[in-house]
């Protein structure tokens, strides 16, 4: 059986040669492997003559026996070795162009399906894009009238009404500002709590500071809000006692 490094070693050259060679099919094999093999003999069959000849002119011209015949075989050999060896190397350059072929080929496939889509997607982003710039377009140019329309209902609005949106907006304040300021102490009386109401042995957990923040910031506007209310309606007479009779007079 085979061990797990000749596996892997098998499975390596695998892909490599599946993603690197496309080979071609067993016709083609089988008439490229004839044409190899013949010209392979042809050039063993003319080197093992053009040697024998060779040899045998220079012997009779030094006066020399001539050479047994395995020199010639042997130069044969190695002739139609290295033809066949050229063969094999040109069918793995076939195989590997074939591979790029194939490849290039399913790209401009996959290009070609993938195109009619891109473009209209394309088309339906300038579109959408064109109608958000119309109509920002628009709302340009009625932003002026807009705010004209604005400025006339804030001029038509009471006193009360004024005095109303003042004291609701100076509420939302200290709501906000107690939980930004209490929040640092949340966090310092969350890593003191129990081990069991912590998820985190080394930090708070953010829910668990959230929790605490929230329940302080109750407590805390218990107090903080009455008297809030209180500086906002009285600034709040302040400034709207005299803009179109008494603000604060009726609840």
């Amino acid at each position: 059986m085979l061990n797990s490094k000749e596996v892997n070693l098998q499975k390596f050259f695998a892909k490599f040669f599946h993603d690197h060679f496309l080979f071609p099919g067993p016709t083609f094999l089988r008439w490229y492997g004839l044409a190899a093999v013949l010209t392979s003999f042809y050039s063993f069959v003319s080197t093992v003559v053009s040697t024998i000849l060779t040899v045998g002119e220079n012997s009779v011209a030094v006066g020399e026996a001539a050479p047994l015949v395995q020199s010639p075989l042997a130069a044969g050999l190695l002739a139609g070795l290295a033809v066949l060896l050229l063969a094999l190397v040109f069918y793995l350059i076939i195989a590997m162009y074939l591979r790029l072929f194939h490849t290039v080929r399913e790209d401009y496939r996959q290009f070609r399906a993938w195109l009619p889509g891109a473009l209209k997607s394309f088309a339906d982003g300038m579109r959408s894009f064109w109608s958000a710039l119309t109509g920002l377009a628009a709302t340009l140019r009625s932003l002026p009238a807009r705010l004209a329309a604005l400025s006339r209902k804030l001029k038509a609005t009471s006193a009360r009404d004024r005095y109303l949106a003042f004291v609701s907006l100076m509420n939302i304040f200290p709501m906000g500002a107690c939980f930004y300021l209490i929040w640092p102490l949340a966090s310092h009386w969350a890593g003191n709590l129990p081990a069991w109401l912590s998820v985190h042995e080394t930090h708070p957990d953010f829910s668990l500071v959230l929790m605490v923040a929230t329940i302080t910031t109750m407590f805390a506007m218990v107090v903080v809000l009455p008297l809030w209310m209180a500086l906002s309606i009285a600034i709040g007479r302040f400034f709207f006692k005299n803009a179109g009779g008494n603000a604060g007079g009726k609840q």
